[in-house]
């Protein structure tokens, strides 16, 4: 293996000569498009506030243009990277800095909690993950969303405005209600396609997600999850049509629950804000317990 020293993952000449030297074809089954400029992933640390005396986790750290920049800020950084290749010249790069612990792991595998345990608190995510496995990632990380301090993550544009969609936008899914149930999201800036490699045929952008406090009770909760599948199951209908089907309740008792809550039937399930859904699922909750 070449001087792993001398490599710099923040320059496009050493990352491509890196490659040629090493003969490494990025997987694209594991979505392997490094990020390779200093620039961005500064201005991504700084978006993310991460501080001096907090903890990070990285999730996909690749060649390492991100993990250089959180390393130099983070009281200590875990970076998991499932590519045993990557695992190999990330160890070498960081051999000697305690700080910085390289876990060659398969993060969606991943104990999480356990994982979370290991690190001191705060934790900051920060990480430029696969686009391909986008959507369970974000669902792992707000299922442990107690624990975090923030999640700053670079993703699909597409993506990215899917989740921060507000109402009645074309855009608008159930992926834009869940996220908004769990936290406040944003689309910090957005990053061309030209600073990675291999070149993607996306653009991405840096969503900061920041966690919110819990609004319902854990039976208020399976409800509002229920309720979110039932409506955007058939989007194009009705919300009296998607939650007699979907919750399996007969047309009068689903126009009666609706109405509880304070909407209309004839509503559509892009129409609806969280806070009605979060409505719906405290309605459902006290016509089951009648």
């Amino acid at each position: 293996m070449a001087c792993v020293s001398e490599f710099n993952p923040t320059s496009p000449t050493s990352v491509k000569r890196f490659l040629r030297d090493e003969s490494f074809h990025p997987s694209k089954r594991l979505g392997q498009s490094f990020l390779m400029d200093q620039g961005t992933a500064s201005r991504i640390v700084s978006v993310s506030g991460l501080k001096q005396d907090q903890s990070c986790l990285e999730i996909g750290p690749g060649l390492g243009a991100l993990t250089a920049a959180l390393s130099s800020v983070a009281v200590s950084l875990t970076a998991v990277e499932v590519d045993g290749r990557l695992v190999e010249v990330l160890r070498r790069q960081y051999t000697g800095n305690e700080r910085v612990h390289i876990v060659h792991a398969d993060f969606l595998k991943v104990d999480l909690p356990a994982l979370l345990e290991s690190i001191d608190a705060p934790v900051q995510i920060v990480a430029n993950i696969p686009y391909s496995i986008t959507t369970p990632i974000i669902e792992k990380l707000l299922a442990h969303k107690r624990r975090l301090a923030g999640i700053t993550l670079l993703v699909q544009k597409e993506v990215a405005l899917r989740i921060t969609a507000q109402p009645g936008a074309s855009s608008y899914s159930s992926l834009s209600v869940f996220c908004s149930y769990h936290c406040d999201a944003s689309i910090a800036f957005n990053v061309s396609r030209h600073l990675f490699v291999p070149v993607p045929d996306v653009d991405s952008a840096v969503l900061a997600l920041t966690p919110k406090e819990q609004a319902l009770s854990e039976e208020e909760e399976r409800w509002f999850f229920r309720v979110l599948r039932a409506a955007f199951g058939q989007r194009r209908k009705t919300l009296l049509n998607t939650l007699s089907h979907g919750l399996d309740m007969p047309r009068g008792e689903t126009t009666l629950l609706i109405s509880e809550a304070g909407i209309s039937p004839g509503s559509r399930a892009e129409e609806l804000s969280v806070g009605d859904y979060e409505a719906l699922a405290r309605t459902a909750l006290q016509r089951s317990l009648r």
